[in-house]
């Protein structure tokens, strides 16, 4: 009986060893769980948060100061949000490290952080600055809380690290779209603005719009026409940019009619409306998608949804465009921007 157990638990062994050699040489490893992060704010005041997992993480407290978060980031050190503060002379640009804020710009003038990247211990924040001096607001990114302005540029609203280099992606002084390589600029034909950017391999790749409302993405300079605008009274609308084996997503809204926009992903230049829940209005106006992530197979499309009747903001998440995911407390008004994905921490 001994022997014959033995035998049995040999032969066990064997078969579990045979399937994870298989698994392994047709790539069947155990997808990773996510976490998806999303970021924005909660109440009719506006406070600026962000939830995991749908459960939300207030950042601001303060009923009386409107704040915001623009874009988030998560690496082992923990949880990067941008975005921004009411202050004494406008908007602060902020920076929200597990909770605890930071005013990046000089409190004294008008500031916006609109986007956050992460590279080894370093943070980079890309936003914009009033420049009383010059008449108007100036680019710039924040490395470590110290600022670098970007030369001819009037906003900068996203930044992506690729190795040792910095892009930022925004609109210069003379209202065109272009980006910036390490402080070079590099504009962008028929774009008045660059809204998002990524870098895969050697390439460059930026969404933005026409000043008539189209919707433009860049691959190393070369346009490609989304959306023709405007078809309606409503401009369409481009906010974040993944790349993924080759494939190209887009995040932003397209005109539905006259008056309202619906959330759109555009995945190789085919665009795809995102299910809006059927407990708000049929008709509803300027919802879109706010960010796009990539995680393994899956692509994560946050994004907004106004409510007409009560005029309240209400966000999701959508997993590869199917039945969007409610962020929690969105009962009294609700904006998401930003969007990220990581590995399931323990």
């Amino acid at each position: 009986m001994k022997n014959r157990y033995l035998s049995l638990i040999a032969g066990l062994i064997l078969a579990l060893s045979a399937c994870k050699k298989e698994a392994a040489q047709h790539g069947m490893d155990t997808p990773l769980e996510a976490d998806v992060y999303v970021a924005g704010f909660v109440g009719p005041q506006s406070q600026a948060a962000y939830w995991k997992n749908g459960s939300l993480i207030q950042l601001e407290q303060n009923l009386s100061v409107i704040s915001y978060a623009r874009s988030i980031a998560v690496n082992s050190g923990g949880v990067y949000v941008v975005g921004a503060r009411e202050g004494t002379s406008g908007l602060n640009a902020m920076l929200w490290f597990n909770g605890t804020s930071t005013v990046l710009s000089d409190p004294s003038v008008s500031s916006e952080a609109m986007s956050v990247a992460l590279s080894g211990s370093d943070v980079y924040v890309a936003g914009y600055q009033s420049n009383p001096a010059a008449g108007h607001a100036e680019a710039l990114y924040w490395k470590n809380g110290t600022a670098n302005v970007l030369s001819g540029g009037l906003l900068a609203n996203a930044i992506v690290i690729s190795g040792s280099d910095v892009y930022v992606a925004g609109q210069t002084t003379d209202g065109i779209a272009a980006y910036w390589k390490n402080g070079t600029v590099t504009t962008l034909p028929e774009g008045s603005t660059a809204r998002a950017i990524t870098v895969s391999g050697s390439d460059v790749y930026v969404a933005g719009m026409s000043a008539q409302g189209s919707v433009i993405y860049w691959k190393n300079g070369t346009a490609t026409q989304l959306f023709y605008g405007p078809a309606s009274t409503t401009a369409a609308w481009v906010a974040g940019i993944a790349v993924s084996d080759g494939s190209v997503y887009i995040a932003g809204a397209m005109p539905d009619g006259d008056t309202g926009a619906v959330p759109t992903l555009w995945t190789n230049n085919t665009a795809q409306t995102l299910p809006v829940p059927s407990n708000l209005s049929s008709n509803p106006s300027n919802n879109e998608a706010t960010g796009v992530a990539i995680f393994g197979a899956d692509v994560y499309t946050a994004g907004e949804v106004n409510n007409n009747p009560a005029q309240q903001w209400n966000s999701f998440y959508w997993k590869n465009g199917a039945t969007p995911v409610q962020l929690q407390a969105n009962d009294n008004l609700a904006g998401s921007y930003g969007i990220a994905v990581v590995p399931r921490s323990n």
